[in-house]
């Protein structure tokens, strides 16, 4: 199975008066067995929200590295890996936060992030707060593999350093084996999924298959906040 991966990053117009950068930080990385992509998005207002991120997804890929995910997708010791794995991210924020002298909350962030293991073709996505995962299968159905996780409203999400998230980090996991393309979509790309609603426009412009598409109807969009894709087109 042969992976492409392309991404793209829009600055939101509510922050290109200010910045100079995206909020969203990304992280792909491969080894033998895995192949890892992520999205963090910094808690808007944090002075290294996007650090943050980076060191969450790197804590995160990292302990998938040494422990693998086969207990993980087992189901048995499930909320044990939850735990563990926002653990090791409050471990390394707060060790970063503190070299920086600010406050770990300053390093906030959301996580959503896919592993394939490259032996078997399985994956494992690993997800708190908003943003989204979906797949588009050969059939050329829209499948939503993760969804976001929002409070009262789709303005509300979960973040590395807030209290209970262990409690609302998700696992998912399946077979890449029926699946053609994986996005992997920030918050900020509103114009294909808004909350937990996938937009016909954004459905039908997935569905190409074609992530060039995809970006320029994402750019074209002007979005608000930091819009950040990861596209994966597989081949079998």
């Amino acid at each position: 199975m042969c992976i492409k991966v392309n991404v793209i990053q829009v600055i939101g117009k509510n922050h290109a008066e200010f910045v100079e950068r995206s909020d969203d930080a990304v992280l792909i990385e491969e080894n033998d067995q895995f192949l890892c992509l992520g999205i963090a998005d910094g808690k808007s207002g944090c002075k290294y929200g996007k650090e943050g991120g980076e060191i969450a997804l790197k804590a995160l890929f990292k302990y998938i590295n040494d422990n693998g995910i086969l207990q993980i997708i087992d189901g048995k010791y499930e909320d044990e890996k939850k735990y563990e794995i926002i653990k090791v991210i409050r471990r390394d924020v707060e060790k970063a936060a503190n070299d920086l002298s600010t406050l770990d909350k300053e390093m906030s962030s959301t996580v959503v992030a896919i592993i394939i293991d490259k032996v078997n073709n399985r994956y494992l996505t690993v997800h708190l707060g908003d943003g989204c995962i979906i797949g588009i299968t050969e059939k050329k159905e829209v499948v939503m593999l993760s969804m976001p996780c929002n409070g009262v409203t789709v303005n509300y999400t979960w973040l590395t350093t807030g209290e209970g998230a262990p409690h609302h980090m998700k696992f998912v996991y399946g077979n890449l084996k029926d699946l053609t393309n994986v996005y992997i979509l920030s918050d900020g790309v509103d114009c294909i999924c808004y909350g937990r609603n996938m937009l016909l426009e954004g459905k039908s412009i997935l569905k190409t298959g074609d992530y060039k598409k995809v970006f320029d109807f994402i750019e074209q969009s002007e979005p608000w906040d930091d819009a950040t894709c990861v596209a994966l087109k597989i081949n079998s």
